[in-house]
């Protein structure tokens, strides 16, 4: 609700388009499409994302996850669960963003699920470019191996 009345108060220059209940948001001569995003991948303040895991192969092509690069609109927390729990884990480092500056915190590392959450506090304005924020998956075969990483992205509107 607070991003339709922030387009609300643009008037003219700001334009919504609705569809299933997302939108895409069009300020500052960009349009957002963060919207369907978190209308897709993130319900009661939590983004979840599934990792899946078929090998270890060099350079982390046998990891993925659900959704990359998860659009964000705002402050929320970012769940990343392993799909196949007999077979692979986080490791301790889990997700590892390349930069985390100040707009992540509040890690919470788990052998099968590893949260953050995002402070959104970047870009600061609509007219600011969107911030890409590029993390590493971390994982380990159930014997304590490691895999490659796989290096997905955040993406903050």
């Amino acid at each position: 609700m607070r991003k339709i009345l922030k387009v609300a108060t643009l008037g003219v220059s700001g334009v919504v388009l609705f569809a299933a209940g997302t939108y895409f948001e069009i300020t500052s001569g960009r349009v957002k499409t963060c919207g369907i995003d978190e209308a897709l991948w993130c319900t009661w303040g939590d983004c979840k994302l599934r990792v899946d895991v078929t090998s270890c192969d060099a350079n982390g092509s046998g990891i993925s996850v659900n959704h990359d690069p998860l659009k964000m609109c705002n402050s929320r927390r970012i769940v990343w669960t392993i799909a196949d729990r007999r077979n692979y884990k986080f490791s301790s480092s889990g997700i590892e963003f390349k930069d985390p500056s100040a707009d992540f915190d509040g890690r919470m590392p788990g052998d099968y699920t590893f949260i953050w959450r995002n402070k959104h506090t970047y870009p600061a304005t609509d007219a600011d470019p969107p911030v890409e924020w590029y993390y590493r998956i971390n994982i380990l075969k159930a014997d304590g191996t490691p895999c490659a990483s796989l290096d997905p992205r955040v993406y903050n509107e």
